[in-house]
């Protein structure tokens, strides 16, 4: 965890705030490294359990959530992207072929943003035409509740 950490520290000049970890790297050196920078973590505390309060215990659920997702991605990577299946030799090419994995994963994840926010966009400006009223010019353009409200405030005048 030092590496990591000072990894992070010269990326983004301070320690993170938080560490989702398995249980396994929660020794007790690692959480003395953990509790000498500030840095929480996502696994029980040692020791005797302690009743917490209610609010702790749903920051607790929140961050094993978000821990979850994470161990999510990893095993879909290994199952759908084949992530389990590299059987290279040397270090240099299995660490090209985890990059490329990974690089596919974001690439997808990235298309369907970039498609779902053009699909939105096509279909906002699909939608400001289709309700466009003839009255209004260089103001702009109102849609549907909008127009409506507009349309009955013009003939009651």
């Amino acid at each position: 965890m030092g590496f990591t950490g000072r990894l992070h520290k010269a990326l983004y000049g301070y320690y993170p705030e938080l560490l989702l970890a398995d249980r396994i790297y929660l020794t007790r050196e690692n959480r003395k490294y953990l509790k000498n920078r500030g840095i929480r973590h996502s696994g029980k505390p040692l020791g005797r359990p302690t009743e917490l309060p209610r609010h702790e215990k749903q920051k607790r659920k929140k961050e094993q959530n978000k821990r979850s997702e994470i161990e999510w991605k990893f095993g879909q990577a290994k199952s759908k992207y084949g992530l389990d299946d590299i059987l290279t030799r040397r270090k240099d090419t299995s660490y090209a072929c985890i990059g490329l994995i990974l690089l596919a994963i974001n690439l997808i994840k990235l298309s369907g943003a970039v498609f779902v926010s053009f699909f939105s966009c096509c279909i906002s400006l699909w939608h400001a035409q289709f309700y466009r009223h003839p009255k209004i010019d260089s103001i702009g353009f109102a849609t549907g509740r909008e127009w409506r409200l507009k349309e009955s405030f013009a003939l009651a005048s």
